[in-house]
């Protein structure tokens, strides 16, 4: 499911709730109903939990179940055949009644606090498409400081791209105002949108033609989010409330494919971009992407595919062409066991 036109659009139906939760899950059995919990967990009891199941084969709903079963507002969607995540998204989207439309990935967690403090920032700014906030890291490395406050001083680092500090009556947290460049800002130099952590008014969502892009194998959500941001506007809710998980074999810990996927997405990005990009902004996308490159041609000789590392070696080169990339692209034409031999 790529995207959604008119007449496939939800709409609100009357007594709908405030909030739909959009739940994606695959063969998440042993992480899913602590994430469920700390959806019905929420300080803000008003919503529905669409969970889409994207054809497991662990019986990943089995885990849920009772909760389903005692809790009117929990919603299941099965799908006949394995689609990836965006597609998943884009179901329980469609599914939808809510006003405002948040999103969890079946192995992270809400603070209790979370809807709360984001209807509260909705009310206080009726404009509003998209509120975000921070969140932190736990599991495989412990816990985490806030990302976006803690380790990347966002209200200093973006500071050309959002207004602020602004209050919202009830909360403790700033909240930024942000203008629709803050979307270059995130392609450019690092993403600031979290899936657990964006509510998107119905609206918003429905003045997309496409929603989740479902051809992209990553960065799917920075695309979307992207578009909402430069339609915008947008507030950033400066308080941690979400836990991303971290462990060992997800898509985003390990592999060759999510980095070629992450390279691949920022190469055409840099290109859409390129005429609204200052000459600093595009030096430091391209390095970026370049180092990108370098990683993923790394991991390929690593398993010895000679051939497709120095190509992605030379790729890295003509983006970004220096001493360091030279020496690396030269390096990848000499034969593994050479290199090995030499150096014994």
């Amino acid at each position: 499911m790529d995207g959604m036109n008119a007449s496939e659009q939800p709409g609100s139906a009357t007594g709908a709730p405030t909030f739909s939760i959009i739940m994606p899950a695959y063969n998440c059995r042993p992480w899913i109903r602590q994430s469920v919990l700390s959806v019905l967990g929420q300080s803000e009891p008003d919503f529905e939990l669409i969970i889409v199941d994207d054809a497991s084969s662990d019986g990943t709903l089995d885990a849920v179940a009772d909760l389903a079963q005692g809790d009117a507002r929990i919603r299941l969607i099965r799908t006949s055949a394995n689609a990836g995540a965006a597609s998943a998204r884009n179901a329980g989207l469609q599914a939808s009644r809510g006003r405002l439309l948040a999103f969890l990935d079946a192995d992270d967690l809400y603070e209790p606090t979370r809807l709360a403090a984001h209807l509260a920032v909705f009310d206080a700014f009726p404009d509003a498409a998209m509120v975000f906030s921070d969140f932190r890291g736990f599991g495989d490395g412990g816990e985490e400081a806030s990302y976006l406050v803690a380790q990347r001083n966002l209200a200093q680092s973006a500071a050309p791209h959002m207004e602020g500090p602004l209050r919202v009556r009830g909360s403790d947290a700033d909240v930024y105002r942000c203008r629709a460049s803050l979307a270059t800002f995130a392609s450019v130099h690092y993403n600031v949108v979290y899936m657990h952590c964006v509510t998107l008014a119905r609206a918003a969502v429905q003045a997309q033609r496409v929603w989740f892009p479902a051809q992209l194998a990553v960065c799917e959500d920075l695309d979307f989010f992207c578009r909402i941001l430069e339609a915008g506007p947008a507030y950033f809710l400066a308080a941690s409330l979400a836990w991303y998980r971290r462990r060992a074999g997800s898509l985003t810990q390990t592999s060759e494919s999510f980095l070629r996927g992450m390279a691949d997405y920022h190469t055409a990005n840099l290109e859409r971009r390129r005429e609204g990009l200052t000459p600093r902004d595009a030096r430091i996308y391209e390095a970026r992407i370049a180092s990108m490159r370098r990683s993923l041609a790394w991991q390929l000789r690593a398993r010895d595919a000679a051939a497709e590392s120095r190509r992605e070696y030379w790729r890295a080169f003509r983006m970004r062409p220096d001493w360091s990339g030279a020496r690396l692209l030269a390096k990848s034409l000499v034969p593994k066991r050479l290199a090995k031999a030499l150096r014994s």
